[in-house]
């Protein structure tokens, strides 16, 4: 994989890691609990947030993403034990990618009882647009994002059909993605059918992307 590759890809994985699906924005009334997260105010129902989903919290002393396994509109049960902070400081909740995410060139052990993805990017090519000193080579190809639901979490279909509709608001055609002196442009997002083996159901997200370099 050439430098260029490298920093499209750089760019891709961290736009991907930015996606936000729902959020409470910045809050001073929610505070971490042993089972999760209680707010004082505002609703996590009128927020959007689902059972099912990867929460990211932020301001937070702790900040170890999890999964929703209750939800009320004052409370957010979650599948592992959190460290008590009393609320006071500005924080913040965010749905987001599964926590459990397999980059190339990164060690990775597969979850058998939570979501994860795997994302590659595939270049296709990089043609010569423009002559002489400074022309231009126009970089495309495909970054691939396979999402993965256990069959038992008995929330599949619902949250992965979430999560692609979100990916694919979040690579919208024509969206700019600037990494160093790299900037990516969306030129097409699109999704395969749902497919299912004794393990996981799986869904396929393409985002066709275009990139041009001084050559």
């Amino acid at each position: 994989m050439t430098t260029t590759d490298a920093s499209i890809r750089a760019a891709l994985e961290t736009h991907l890691c930015a996606l936000g699906i729902v959020t409470t924005g910045a809050c001073s009334d929610i505070a971490a609990t042993a089972t999760g997260y209680q707010r004082a105010s505002g609703s996590f129902l009128n927020d959007g947030f689902l059972v099912g989903d990867t929460i990211q919290p932020a301001g937070f002393a702790a900040s170890q993403a999890a999964i929703i396994l209750a939800v009320s509109a004052k409370v957010l049960v979650v599948d592992h034990a959190v460290t008590a902070e009393p609320a006071g400081a500005s924080v913040r909740l965010t749905a987001t990618i599964p926590e459990r995410r397999k980059f190339e060139g990164q060690p990775f052990l597969k979850p058998k009882d939570k979501p994860w993805l795997r994302a590659a990017l595939r270049p296709a090519g990089a043609p010569l647009v423009a002559w002489g000193t400074g022309g231009l080579l126009r970089h495309h190809g495909s970054f691939l994002v396979e999402l993965f639901e256990p069959v038992d979490s008995g929330r599949g279909l619902a949250r992965i059909e979430r999560l692609a509709a979100a990916l694919r608001s979040h690579f919208k055609v024509g969206t700019g993605i600037t990494q160093g002196a790299v900037q990516v442009r969306v030129t097409g997002a699109r999704r395969a059918g749902i497919q299912e083996t004794l393990e996981a159901l799986s869904l396929l997200v393409t985002i066709d992307w275009a990139c041009e370099t001084v050559n």
